[in-house]
């Protein structure tokens, strides 16, 4: 990339962008066996903002449960050093309609909501503080919230705003995620929030008639790879990330994790990361239960499935270990929609050959484009570089 090494400033060993507009230019070399007039193969600079601020996170939960207070302490001094910006949000107890007072959450009053946001006004300004918008927020949270304390307008806000660049974290729970899983007559209400998930949510009362939790059970990673770099535990980049993981199960006590959310199934394209061990809990195809899993790569979100509330288990064997976890996560699950760099097809195609892609293209409000299957649809796509463009099919 065409970046001076005398604008970047050093940290820990390692470069760091100055804030502002950087653009990068990709240079490769001609191969000695290539029949190319120029010295090398460039693209078009791409622009990309480099913005320094705290990552501003918002952790909702029905109960305080262990993972949540260990998050909640974790933000909160990732927010004294001026690294995170965290909100709170203590969901009401069943029945109740008021809060106690004088409740104390780490976090400056502002700052412990009352009310889940109620709008979602996309803008330009990374720097925004409304606690009323989710806007205001690059990560949330949510540990086993209650569904029902979420009106229609705002779940549909919700996904307005993953699909804007939001990160969420969704901790499932034996108490209210039954909702999504049996909707009743509130399945239009839910459906916002019920197509976010990576996963499809199962009644969990059926479960757990047939499985006893009273063993800890290790996971079975899918899909462990250096890009997911939240898996990575330890500090140590030439570990495995699996091996790091290896280490909890085998010297931890417990040596795992004994329950998990009953789904389903994942859906399509979702990449399940990692899948309980225990040979009782398998899906009808025969796989074992996906614990962890992350929306498909291809539909540009970032919504992360948690099976349980339980990752907390990691400190008996190495506090950090819980730290580096949720850290990375929260930052993985933030960093969806900042800057999409959408990647080149490749290119030369033979002209008598199809060329796939995918695309996701969505109507006026947000939501994906309706097509029906009795009408043909063509659209337009321009080459960024005016160089031709052509009409496409929709089917």
């Amino acid at each position: 990339s065409d970046v001076c090494s005398s604008d970047l400033e050093p940290r820990a060993g390692r470069p760091e962008l100055a804030e502002g507009d950087w653009a990068f230019v990709p240079r490769v070399p001609k191969d000695r066996a290539e029949i190319f007039a120029g010295k090398e193969h460039t693209r078009e600079p791409v622009v990309v903002k480099v913005v320094k601020r705290p990552m501003r996170v918002l952790v909702l939960a029905s109960a305080p449960t262990h993972d949540y207070q260990f998050l909640r302490t974790l933000f909160s001094r990732e927010t004294e050093k001026k690294r995170a910006l965290l909100s709170i949000l203590l969901q009401l107890p069943p029945g109740a309609a008021t809060r106690r007072a004088n409740i104390v959450q780490d976090v400056p009053k502002e700052r412990l909501l009352e009310n889940f946001p109620v709008r979602f006004t996309p803008s330009g300004d990374e720097s925004k503080d409304d606690s009323t918008d989710l806007a205001s927020f690059d990560s949330i949270v949510m540990f086993d919230p209650d569904w029902t304390q979420l009106d229609g307008s705002q779940l549909a806000n919700l996904r307005l705003w993953v699909d804007n660049g939001g990160g969420l974290v969704v901790v499932a729970g034996p108490v209210n995620m039954l909702t999504l899983a049996r909707p009743g007559n509130d399945a239009e209400k839910f459906k916002p929030v019920i197509d976010l998930l990576p996963v499809r949510p199962k009644d969990n009362r059926i479960e757990a008639a047939e499985r006893t939790p009273d063993s800890p059970w290790p996971l079975l990673f899918d899909a462990a790879s250096p890009e997911l770099d939240f898996l990575r535990l330890s500090d140590d980049p030439t570990r495995g990330v699996e091996r790091d993981w290896n280490d909890f199960f085998e010297g931890s006590t417990p040596k795992g994790f004994f329950s998990y959310y009953p789904v389903e199934e994942e859906k399509r394209g979702a990449l399940v990361v990692g899948r309980f061990g225990d040979p009782r809990a398998a899906l009808r195809t025969g796989k074992r239960h996906p614990w962890l899993v992350v929306t498909a790569p291809a539909s540009g979100r970032r919504v992360v499935w948690l099976g349980s509330d339980e990752t907390w288990r990691l400190r008996m064997y190495q506090e950090a270990f819980h730290e580096r976890f949720w850290t990375k996560l929260v930052r993985w699950s933030a960093s969806g929609g900042k800057t999409r760099i959408i990647p080149y097809l490749r290119n030369p195609y033979r002209a008598d050959r199809p060329v796939e892609f995918e695309v996701k293209i969505e109507d006026r409000s947000g939501q994906p484009l309706t097509v029906p299957r009795s009408e043909e649809h063509t659209s337009e796509l321009q080459s960024p570089y005016v160089i031709s463009y052509a009409v496409f099919c929709l089917k």
